[in-house]
């Protein structure tokens, strides 16, 4: 019996009946470390804001699905209290309860692409804008950079599986797979071994503004409020800039000397509208 208390006791300790249970969208592939930097957010402003709202938990949901698939089970309700980081539009700002702090602080929108090694070069032509246009991209389903490219009149292929897409680059049935420039070079090391001809095109840098906000269901106001505050605090007291440099700076090397594509995004207009003060968030790189 005491020893029974004891197991009750330490369990109530580890796991208080009052802590708010907060999850967040895990990893596509064994290989997937995309969601790490979420996690890491979403606990600092969790600590942030601990002394006004009580303790916390913090755990992975949807492991091995993708991101569209993601959004509709947060639609429907399925995981209680799940926040997803999107590239905001128009749609996903009707649909959810956003949190409209750019936890990428605007650097998201610089696309590297991932290219067969023979390729490497593809985009060193004079005419790269109009040269884009004739190629073959892909990208993964419910991904918003599908219709900002199209929009632009890049082709673009969606793709269901993410580790299907580095395939595809390796067996040349797709010539670019745009990235954003602080996941490129770690999903290049995690797939290179797999995938040997796996190469980083060497030129050209695409640009088009991609904020990335986290969004919850739209009953989940007060967990979402709680998030917003904590990022605030953050970025005040000089946290959130730690965390971001410790992710972000590393790769700013990958910008330098590349020719830039700048491409529109139509799909802000009520972003802007709704949420004017998040640029004051977003850095220049």
């Amino acid at each position: 019996m005491k020893k029974l208390v004891s197991v009750l006791l330490l369990s109530l300790y580890l796991h208080p009946l009052s802590a708010t249970v907060f999850r967040f969208s895990g990893a596509e592939s064994s290989v997937d470390v995309r969601y790490k930097y979420v996690q890491n957010v979403l606990l600092l402003a969790l600590e942030k804001t601990k002394s006004d709202y009580g303790d916390y938990q913090l755990q992975s949901a949807t492991q091995g699905i993708n991101i569209g698939r993601v959004i509709r089970q947060l639609e429907q309700g399925i995981h209680d209290n799940l926040f997803v980081r999107v590239s905001i539009n128009d749609e996903a700002s009707d649909n959810f309860h956003v949190v409209p702090f750019p936890i990428s602080r605007g650097l998201t929108g610089n696309r590297i692409a991932l290219v067969h090694k023979q390729n490497k070069n593809i985009l060193c032509n004079p005419n790269h804008d109009k040269l884009l246009r004739t190629l073959t991209s892909i990208q993964g389903v419910g991904w918003l950079d599908i219709d900002i490219l199209n929009a632009n009149g890049v082709n673009v292929f969606p793709i269901t599986d993410y580790e299907r897409m580095f395939h595809m680059i390796e067996r040349q049935r797709a010539d670019l797979f745009f990235r954003s420039f602080e996941e490129i070079k770690v999903e290049h090391a995690a797939h290179v071994k797999t995938f040997p001809s796996l190469s980083i095109e060497t030129c050209t840098v695409l640009h088009y503004p991609l904020p990335r906000f986290l969004v919850t269901h739209k009953s989940n106001a007060t967990n979402a409020k709680r998030i917003e505050i904590g990022l605030v605090r953050a970025y005040e007291d000089g946290s959130f800039i730690k965390l971001w440099s410790n992710h972000f700076s590393e790769h700013l090397h990958l910008l330098k000397g590349r020719k830039v594509i700048q491409l529109e995004n139509p799909y802000l207009k009520k972003v802007n509208q709704r949420f004017p003060h998040y640029k004051k968030y977003n850095v220049t790189p």
